[in-house]
């Protein structure tokens, strides 16, 4: 990214690891939820595409269009 050595804090290397880490780890956790669910016996590309998805979904949604109308 640019950034040369002593140019950056060393502890924000390791808070994007810790954040990955869990970010990971719970889009594991879903994944796992849903392959359990559709009676998988293990789970499959599909059901971390999904569990991505699903998170996405949930962390950005769209404003209301200013439009809306009051009767």
């Amino acid at each position: 990214m640019g950034l040369g050595e002593g140019e950056y804090e060393p502890r924000v290397v390791h808070q994007f690891l810790d954040l990955a880490y869990r970010y990971v780890g719970d889009v594991l956790g879903d994944a796992q939820v849903y392959a359990d669910h559709a009676a998988k016996p293990q789970m499959d590309a599909d059901d971390v595409r999904l569990a991505i998805q699903a998170k996405v979904n949930f962390s950005f949604s769209q404003p209301p269009p200013r439009e809306i109308r009051r009767e």
